[in-house]
């Protein structure tokens, strides 16, 4: 349609509450709608049932495609973040063992150090289950045996592979009388 036979649609769908825009596309004017609501409307007013039935079925498909993307989404990175964190647990449990000092721990944590070393892909549900302990003791366990393999005493926790921070040393100034400034230890 010329661009001139675009803008009048356009002005004429405004007047009866369907507001469109116009654009120009390859020379021809086009008429446009963002909305599906608009769409429709436009479909229910003209009679075209079938249409609109179609138009509806398709939106159903792309919010049903949407909705299970993001769930799939959201369980691969759950899932992710479960085998980053048993492979942790199974270096701690390595680590305390290779030293003695697992078998230092109480009862609790040791089972549930078993229960991890025996069943690496375990949930924290089937490790309490297996340990026979609350979920709660079950997670408290592992973050012990994380803490006591990784942490260094002198620095106060870490996790492997996080870096320390720099030590802050406070300068006083006795020239001016200001406020100490701090910073970090070359």
């Amino acid at each position: 349609m010329e661009p001139e036979e675009a803008l009048e649609l356009a002005r004429r769908l405004d007047g009866i509450g369907l507001s469109a825009t116009t654009r120009l596309r390859r020379g021809r004017g086009v008429v446009t709608w963002k909305s599906a609501t608009t769409v429709t409307l436009f479909l229910q007013r003209i009679g075209a049932g079938a249409s609109l039935l179609e138009l509806e079925s398709r939106q159903v498909a792309r919010e049903l495609r949407g909705d299970l993307n993001r769930v799939l989404n959201a369980e691969a990175a759950n899932l992710q973040r479960a085998v980053v964190a048993a492979e942790r647990q199974l270096e701690a449990i390595e680590i305390l063992v290779a030293d003695g000092r697992l078998a230092e721990q109480p009862y609790p944590v040791r089972a549930v150090a078993e229960a991890r070393v025996a069943t690496p892909e375990a949930t924290l549900a089937e490790l309490a289950d297996r340990a026979d302990v609350h979920r709660s003791t079950a997670q408290r366990a592992l973050e012990r045996l994380e803490r006591l393999a990784f942490d260094d005493p002198a620095d106060g926790p870490r996790r492997r592979g996080q870096r320390r921070r720099p030590a802050i040393r406070v300068r006083a100034r006795a020239d001016d009388g200001a406020a100490p400034e701090a910073r970090p230890l070359a």
